[in-house]
């Protein structure tokens, strides 16, 4: 197959999204899961009928991938995480399955 992104770039997109799961500011943080080296991203879909609306619902998604192994890459989007911690409920989730690979 072709190579889509330059292998520096690849390496900077890496970085930024390993920043999410391992920097204590990012919004994926939480304690690392021992042995794998996980980068991704965290996403929250707000479902309002206006602008004004405050009692949407929210559904929380988390895409993350084992930077160094390579062998393992998880998308979870859960449905209603308005009142159950929001991307950081599946972020939880997404990081159970890591640790049972």
């Amino acid at each position: 197959h072709k190579q889509v992104v330059s292998k520096a770039n690849a390496e900077e997109i890496t970085k930024g999204l390993s920043g999410v799961v391992e920097d204590a500011r990012g919004s994926a943080y939480q304690p690392a899961v021992s042995g794998i080296t996980v980068a991704g991203k965290t996403g929250t879909a707000e479902l309002k009928t206006s602008k004004e609306d405050k009692d949407g619902k929210e559904n929380g998604w988390f895409v993350g991938y084992d930077y160094k192994k390579k062998d393992l890459l998880i998308a979870m989007m859960i449905q209603d995480v308005k009142k159950r911690g929001g991307s950081h409920y599946v972020v939880e989730k997404a990081k159970k399955q890591f640790q049972n690979h």
